[in-house]
């Protein structure tokens, strides 16, 4: 079992941010932000409008962009945040939008879908994917998850494949 590495949370109104480094000396900050505040353009329904936030990991500093070695501590303190967040926010929903500013969407889809069934073996969260395929075949990926306990388990799910269809339809 690998250990997570120690993380520190700095919140301010409705930001989370969690800040990890590894033992390589890498730092991550690992947010959520009130969704609102990010699909700002894309009206969102209800409950994912009053819980929902944008979940995104990202490296700091000036070795952003470096590659680096698998480090499997990483995913474990990534779990172990969301833990977290979920124990302060109980209704929170994750909209998650992976991030395509260097062409590797789908492997960030991959991996995270890798490293969430891996971790989730108690079924804790449920998660729920959709891929939306815009002109020139370009594609968007895009997961809602909350807790499998979510009051509003069935009108979640509809509200995001609701978002999901307005979505296709603006393309």
């Amino acid at each position: 079992m690998f250990r997570a590495y120690s993380w520190f949370l700095e919140s301010e109104n409705d930001i989370f941010r969690y800040i990890f480094s590894t033992a390589k000396g890498l730092r991550y900050s690992v947010y959520f932000l009130l969704s609102s505040e990010y699909f700002d353009l894309i009206p969102l329904p209800q409950n994912l409008l009053a819980n929902g936030y944008t979940f995104g990991i990202a490296r700091m500093g000036e070795d952003e962009e470096k590659k680096c070695e698998p480090d499997f501590r990483i995913k474990h303190t990534i779990a172990e945040i969301i833990n977290d967040f979920f124990i302060i926010n109980p209704d929170a929903v994750l909209l998650v939008n992976y991030d395509d500013y260097d062409g590797k969407q789908e492997k960030r889809f991959v991996c995270f879908n890798k490293w969430f069934t891996e971790l989730n073996a108690e079924n804790v969260f449920y998660k729920e994917d959709a891929m939306i395929v815009l002109p020139e075949n370009d594609k968007v990926f895009l997961s809602v998850i909350f807790q499998t306990k979510n009051n509003s388990f069935e009108k979640l799910l509809h509200e995001f494949h609701e978002t999901k269809d307005r979505l296709i339809e603006e393309k």
